[in-house]
């Protein structure tokens, strides 16, 4: 569905108002996350979802591009058709134009050219937000109040826990609730993800608010406690009694708690069944979560930046500097994590 008749559809629905209602916070996107000018071509994108989540999203970023003078195309996805409308208009958007896509799950490859490095061939600036079929409506507003934060603020602080965390060789991770792990991290510097995008043909996800690292193949060890949230190929599950994750050298070893940890082992366990890739059950990141108003809501993209929240992915790190190729990158997030570089005591409470 293009732009007229994904509109048609969303007054038909009935999330016409909720979107208009949401514009505002979108508009300060443009000016401030991408710093776009009037006139720039915004192709909006949402797949298809029960719940209508991505496609409120992408038709508030719509009606917020329209009232700043952009030339916005918004495309909705039925049912059962995929991203082939999407691939066919994304190959003829202009350069120096902008693709936001907002996601049930995530993105399948769209043409023979991998998203993001069509973007960077196109000189073409991204926003991608996965996960949003997750979004249940009683945690609606939590998303739409995590992107409406003051992006300059939380740049500066994350930038100073950057700072704090740069050359850590050991980093040591511990909550009261029991996780108490040792890593080795990879030997690059930390990433910050701060939703600012304000150069030709760079990208990322929003919400924004993490500091994150690839950890090093086999570097690390100990106990991990699961109380926010586990991702598996399915869903984000929202954790109600805890699961404790046994690493060893960087692996895996052992799951165990209630239902939730039974399903995340079930999924892990089928995963290797179809792929037989032991890398699955590795260690690939570890990470920070700062966003203020973002909280642990059952969707990966914002449970994993919310502030007083730390994470741990399971597989792939090599799209931001790690050595682990892995078909999957499973977020699990816990609570009130006490950080540690190299024996120092990292301050993760900065002023807002």
């Amino acid at each position: 569905m293009h732009t007229r008749e994904s509109i048609d559809y969303a007054k038909k629905a009935g999330f016409f108002d909720i979107a208009r209602e949401n514009a505002n916070k979108f508009r300060k996107i443009f000016e401030t996350n991408l710093k776009a000018k009037p006139g720039t071509q915004i192709l909006i994108f949402a797949d298809y979802s029960d719940n209508f989540f991505p496609y409120t999203v992408s038709l508030s970023y719509y009606i917020a591009a329209k009232r700043l003078g952009f030339f916005p195309i918004l495309i909705f996805s039925g049912k059962g058709q995929g991203i082939t409308e999407f691939s066919k208009t994304v190959e003829n958007i202009n350069k120096n134009s902008i693709a936001i896509l907002n996601l049930a799950n995530k993105l399948a490859k769209f043409s023979d050219i991998p998203f993001r490095r069509f973007c960077r061939i196109n000189n073409t600036r991204f926003i991608v937000t996965t996960s949003l079929g997750m979004v249940e409506a009683k945690f609606s507003r939590t998303f739409m109040d995590a992107l409406d934060i003051d992006y300059t603020k939380l740049r500066k602080r994350m930038l100073k826990v950057k700072r704090e965390l740069a050359g850590t060789r050991i980093l040591f991770i511990k909550t009261k609730a029991g996780t108490s792990i040792k890593a080795n991290v990879f030997l690059k510097e930390p990433i910050v993800s701060d939703g600012i995008f304000d150069f030709m043909n760079i990208g990322g996800n929003l919400p924004a608010g993490e500091v994150f690292f690839a950890a090093k193949k086999g570097g690390v060890d100990g106990k991990l406690v699961i109380d926010g949230s586990a991702r598996t190929k399915q869903e984000t599950i929202l954790v109600k009694k805890p699961i404790e994750i046994i690493v060893e050298k960087g692996r895996v070893v052992k799951i165990s708690g209630d239902k939730e940890a039974d399903t995340l082992k079930k999924a892990l366990k089928e995963e290797y069944r179809k792929r037989e890739v032991d890398s699955i059950f590795c260690i690939g990141e570890i990470g920070l979560g700062f966003n203020p108003k973002a909280n642990i809501v059952g969707s990966t993209i914002i449970d994993e930046k919310a502030e007083g929240t730390a994470h741990v992915a399971l597989g792939n790190n090599i799209l931001f500097g790690g050595s682990i190729s892995a078909p999957i990158h499973w977020d699990q997030v816990f609570r009130s994590p006490k950080v540690f570089a190299d024996g120092k005591e990292v301050s993760l409470k900065l002023p807002y």
